[in-house]
């Protein structure tokens, strides 16, 4: 199957269930920018962390909002034409992403697939499991995947 650039309307539909998830009285979605790098600090031997592990932490930590939806969109589109030029052997740009929303919230079976459908679409370049999309989109299915029927339920760890 070959990649292709997806619309904005699915960009769009990834960041409203992102955005919803606050919206119904969640935590807003987080997730790391990993080409920050790590403190020197970071960790110490014998210790949990070391002294600048917290202060990385934040540097590195990305949230979805009203006022960052139209950046993670950027981004999300930038990895998306990186996969395909690098499929593809192109060069071309990812354009200005401007977010529109979605008026009807789709379940989460139909996010969880549109986020296959996009990692698919940007995975071509090697390093994608080291990029800031890698992480919004495991961010977001794993939030996705507790708002599926029964999972709350379920137990979380399996006895006989």
């Amino acid at each position: 199957m070959s990649a292709f650039i997806v619309g904005n309307d699915h960009i769009d539909l990834i960041l409203t269930a992102g955005l919803d998830l606050t919206c119904r009285g969640g935590s807003p979605l987080r997730w790391h920018a990993p080409e920050e790098p790590e403190g020197e600090g970071d960790y110490e031997r014998g210790e949990v962390w070391g002294p600048t592990a917290i202060e990385t932490a934040q540097r590195r930590t990305r949230t979805l909002s009203r006022d960052t939806v139209e950046s993670v969109g950027l981004m999300l589109l930038a990895q998306n034409y990186a996969s395909v030029n690098h499929r593809y052997n192109k060069n071309e740009w990812a354009p200005l992403y401007r977010y529109r929303g979605v008026h009807h919230m789709p379940d989460a079976v139909q996010v969880l697939k549109a986020l296959d459908c996009y990692e698919y679409q940007a995975c071509e370049t090697p390093d994608y499991a080291e990029t800031e999309a890698f992480d919004f989109c495991r961010a977001l299915r794993k939030r996705m995947i507790q708002k599926l029927v029964g999972y709350s339920d379920a137990k979380w760890e399996w006895t006989r």
